[in-house]
């Protein structure tokens, strides 16, 4: 049974955009471990389950790429300024973005291992760059929009 979620004070906008922020974390660890678990599946030859979870990923992974920019376009947030140690969370993106085209080139060819190796050596490393740069998101949202005084730039 899955636990209700705690309860939040969100009364505006930004507090709910910092809030999405933070749940987006919990959201790409799955998707992380959903690119791993359907790797694992390729693995061991289960077909179409492995077939059906490939799909759903792929899908998962479209829609958390429009979620992604429409937040940044809302937010008006350059990706080649968020970033940490090592690197941009535009350079993330675009791991995301060659991983998935290898994902469904590898998928044109029929070709499991390259599916597999874009899975574990792409994807979810990809997608764990994005979740590691979301606190950089959120602290850029807050100093915008939330902070003592939010500012334009």
């Amino acid at each position: 049974m899955i636990a209700e979620p705690a309860k939040h004070d969100i009364q505006t906008i930004e507090d709910y955009t910092l809030f999405s922020l933070e749940r987006s974390r919990d959201g790409l660890a799955m998707l992380a471990a959903d690119a791993e678990a359907c790797a694992s599946a390729l693995t061991a030859e289960t077909g179409e389950y492995a077939n059906r979870s490939l799909m759903g990923l792929m899908h998962h992974l479209r829609d958390f790429e429009v979620f992604e920019f429409e937040m940044r376009s809302m937010l008006q947030l350059d990706s080649t300024t968020i970033r940490d140690d090592h690197g941009s969370l535009a350079e993330a993106e675009e791991g995301l973005r060659r991983s998935c085209n290898r994902v469904v080139d590898a998928l044109d060819r029929g070709d499991t291992k390259a599916i597999v190796s874009a899975l574990r050596n792409g994807i979810v490393p990809a997608v764990g760059r994005v979740r590691d740069l979301l606190p950089e998101v959120s602290r850029l949202v807050f100093d915008k929009y939330v902070g003592p005084e939010p500012n334009d730039g």
